[in-house]
Formats: structure tokens, sequence, C-alpha cells
């Protein structure tokens, strides 16, 4: 691993759902801006250059929620694949007021 980056937004409405959550899908468009801006300041270290690659696979758990004009905090970094070490998996954490939403 080569540290936490930490990215924050404000969530806008037209971001949420009818029900005032996130849309799923914006989830996806937020963790390639967080990574393409870790890259942009140098957070992930040796694999800076492999982020700027497309991803080819977007996994997120759900384990809470972000409502609109909330502050939002993503934590990012990258590290090896624990089942095949070729690849690299960038990782991200969202948080409002502290607590963990999405991983």
């Amino acid at each position: 691993s080569n540290g936490v980056f930490s990215y924050s937004f404000i969530v806008r409405s037209v971001d949420c759902d009818p029900l005032g959550h996130i849309n799923n899908a914006v989830y996806a468009n937020l963790t390639e801006e967080a990574r393409s801006y870790a890259a942009h300041c140098g957070a992930y270290g040796q694999f800076n250059s492999l982020a700027t690659l497309e991803a080819s696979e977007c996994i997120l758990s759900y384990v809470g929620q972000a409502l609109p004009f909330e502050n939002v905090v993503v934590r990012t970094w990258a590290e090896k694949s624990a089942t095949n070490p070729q690849l690299i998996e960038f990782r991200f954490d969202f948080f409002v007021k502290s607590k963990i939403i999405t991983q």
C-alpha cells in the first residue's frame, strides 16, 4: 500500500434518486473522479501510472447512505491483489460524518 488519500465533495441533489440517496451509478463516477485526482496528486506512488487506465471492474458494498448536501469523504489507496499479485486494486471507502457508507 502507498498510504491513504482523502478526497471530499458535497452531495448534489441531481446525483440522488427519488428516495434522496446517491444514485448507485454515481458512486462509480465518484470513485473514478477520486482515483483520477489521487493519481494527479501522486498519491498512489509506484501505481500512479496505472491509475490513469480505465477500471475493469467496480464492486461496491453499501452499508449506509449519503443524502443531498452532505459532505462525503472518499479515502482511496492502491494495493496488490490478494488473489493475483500481478493485478493492482484501487480501493475506496466513502464516509459521511465519520461513518462508513460504502467500501
